[in-house]
């Protein structure tokens, strides 16, 4: 099997195992969008695989999300409300989201 089938497959496999945990416990700790980038950078750190190796095998993944990513533009609009009453904790969940990709 090569590199970039194996990354494409855990990518999909710790994506799907832990959203089925988290259906099931409802803790952080198990979120897949918490554990699927940590396993990933696990991995890579400890097969010293580069990023541009992982990122290249899964085009397809990222390819497939933009329609959905553009899809939410509807139901933001729709909840603007929502996102103006929680606008602090949204910008300080970006702006450590923002801290983290930096470090």
């Amino acid at each position: 099997m090569t590199i970039k089938l194996l990354c494409l497959l855990l990518t999909i496999a710790s994506y799907y195992t832990f959203k089925k945990l988290y259906r099931k416990y409802k803790l952080v700790f198990v979120s897949p969008l918490v554990v699927t980038p940590i396993i990933l950078a696990v991995f890579l750190l400890l097969k010293d695989i580069p990023y541009k190796d992982y990122q290249s095998s899964t085009t397809l993944l990222s390819e497939l999300l933009q329609p959905a990513i553009a899809a939410f533009a509807i139901p933001l609009y729709k909840h603007f409300h929502v996102i103006k009453k929680n606008a602090l904790e949204i910008l300080i969940g970006i702006g450590i989201g923002l801290l983290m990709s930096i470090f």
